[in-house]
């Protein structure tokens, strides 16, 4: 017997990982998503942790609508075909074509979002990195602005005295 507890306590905790890790996933989603937008569009966006709505926000962010409604949509179809597979197990029905098909769209908007997710956090740390840069450079014309000024001003002064 304890060669089986051993399997289950295996199987139980492998679970917990990938459950851990869909949700670490979801979080970095979520929180890259709403601090590129406050990057981008100075707001943040609420519905970047909003379950399949978040997938049609990066999808728009990244690129256009149109990917993120397909992304939306492909979510929503892998998650009916996991129903769907579940209650052919329970019902004897053979309905493994369907399954296959959003097994297929699953992959393909997986694939498609871990390469959108890697192009936000590029495209978020190279604005970030800008934003760094312009922020430096408008502190440093200010500061020469402020110095070009004082410099009038004392030779102002000193013509001011001379007289």
């Amino acid at each position: 017997m304890e060669g089986l507890e051993m399997i289950v306590a295996f199987i139980y905790v492998t679970y917990l990982l990938i459950v851990l890790f869909a949700l670490l996933v979801y979080l970095l989603i979520g929180i890259f998503l709403n601090k590129y937008s406050k990057l981008v569009f100075n707001k943040k966006l609420l519905i970047a942790f909003i379950p399949f709505v978040n997938y049609y926000l990066l999808g728009k962010l990244m690129i256009n609508k149109l990917v993120g409604i397909l992304l939306c949509i492909g979510k929503v179809l892998s998650s009916i075909g996991m129903i769907v597979y579940i209650n052919t197990l329970e019902n004897n029905i053979d309905l493994n074509t369907f399954v296959n098909v959003t097994n297929y769209i699953d992959s393909i908007c997986n694939i498609a979002i871990f390469g959108l997710l890697i192009y936000l956090m590029v495209k978020y740390f190279e604005l970030k990195k800008e934003r760094k840069y312009s922020e430096k450079t408008i502190t440093n014309n200010q500061n020469d602005n402020l110095n070009s000024m004082n410099n009038k001003m004392n030779n102002q002064n000193n013509d001011i005295e001379i007289l």
